[in-house]
């Protein structure tokens, strides 16, 4: 790759990570023009701007994010037989009202935070629904269960 070339892909590398701080500012523009709307194309990595709609979900309502990891410990210490621990997945497909949903409760507390503007938060909403629209969007999130007893 020629120097041009290389000075290219770190410019537009720039720019794409640069856009979501601006776009948190409510200006769209900027992650308009480097955010491909191409039909084969979606943006999942760490900065993927819903992911921060996630994280901030998850800082307000779960309130032990180690829960699922120290449970069945906690549940021995209180006496109780672990007879069956497992894990769920829940893939988003379809509507993925339930992420939708997260989505859009991320996006109100980062305004209410004051993290972006109302302008961004319904910017990123509408991102999600967009993604959900053209079959683009990705959502997992993993459950546990503990089924135990108390022995008499």
């Amino acid at each position: 790759m020629s120097a041009e070339e290389t000075a290219a892909v770190r410019q537009a590398a720039d720019d794409f990570y640069s856009a979501p701080n601006i776009l948190f500012t409510g200006d769209v523009a900027p992650m308009e023009s480097v955010w491909s709307h191409r039909d084969d194309v979606t943006y999942m990595g760490p900065n993927d701007p819903l992911q921060a709609c996630m994280d901030h979900v998850a800082d307000n309502l779960i309130h032990d994010p180690r829960l699922c990891r120290t449970l069945p410990k906690r549940m021995k210490q209180c006496g109780f037989e672990i007879w069956r621990r497992d894990a769920h997945p829940y893939l988003a497909e379809g509507e993925a009202a339930c992420f939708l949903t997260l989505i859009s409760r991320g996006a109100d507390f980062m305004a209410n935070d004051g993290l972006l503007s109302p302008v961004g938060a319904e910017a990123l909403k509408a991102e999600a629904r967009n993604r959900v629209k053209e079959g683009s969007f990705f959502g997992f999130i993993s459950f546990n269960s503990v089924i135990a007893r108390r022995p008499s």
